[in-house]
């Protein structure tokens, strides 16, 4: 398999990194939300109205929290997990595509994952895309 240039390794590191800020910034913006606002009548005390009554709160910090911490490891410590990838690689076979590739596709399917929570809060609890108020 070819070898990435560092130069254009850079642009997908940079890529990741991005996306990753992004989804972290997203998530703390919904935390001010939930922190700050008061909970609409569609979703009181920030339950879905579902059988289970399912916590935002619960949502966030279960799934999107961990998600971003995932995401944010990734990005920050990105050089072990591409010479881990590529020491394996060497060992057994080659990869469909270059080890940065696969971490920017990672780090952006975690990263919309990880907002699952905020599509809940404005399709169940907004009056803007949800439910009307």
């Amino acid at each position: 398999m070819q070898q990435l240039q560092s130069s254009e390794q850079d642009k997908w590191v940079k890529l990741a990194r991005a996306v990753v800020a992004l989804s972290v910034l997203v998530w703390i913006v919904m935390v001010a939300i939930l922190l700050l606002a008061p909970s609409p009548s569609q979703c009181p005390d920030w339950h879905l109205k579902n059988a289970h009554s399912t916590s935002l709160w619960i949502l966030l910090l279960g799934l999107g929290g961990p998600l971003n911490a995932f995401g944010c490891l990734i990005a920050v410590r990105w050089n072990q997990p591409v010479q881990r990838v590529t020491r394996n690689e060497a060992d057994t076979h080659s990869l469909a595509m270059p080890a940065p590739y696969f971490l920017v596709r990672l780090s952006v399917l975690n990263s919309v994952v990880a907002q699952i929570p905020l599509f809940f809060l404005l399709t169940k609890c907004t009056p803007f895309l949800g439910p009307g108020g």
